[in-house]
């Protein structure tokens, strides 16, 4: 709107300068008018993708025993007392 209306008023105007004024504003105009559209493409683009990630295989991972592995790698130390068993029969 705003470069249809700076080039019908530099159309119709006498003064060249101001022709050429008008001119200027109108390109500048579409110049910022086209970097609007582009970053809200960029924008509108952006949050698709975030939106709707791209899908990918799944890959399967082979099936490990987590308990048997810990058990393996947690070691009790041998206690000589065991307190828990004694507690109870004590008396």
């Amino acid at each position: 709107m705003l470069i249809v209306m700076a080039s019908r008023a530099g159309a119709s105007a006498e003064n060249a300068a101001m022709r050429k004024i008008l001119a200027r504003f109108a390109w500048v105009s579409l110049v910022v008018l086209s970097f609007a559209i582009v970053l809200l493409f960029w924008a509108v683009m952006r949050f698709y993708r975030e939106r709707h990630p791209p899908r990918r295989e799944r890959t399967h991972t082979p099936y490990v025993d987590a308990w048997s592995l810990a058990g393996k790698r947690f070691k009790l130390e041998d206690d000589e007392q065991e307190d828990w068993a004694d507690s109870g029969e004590s008396g």
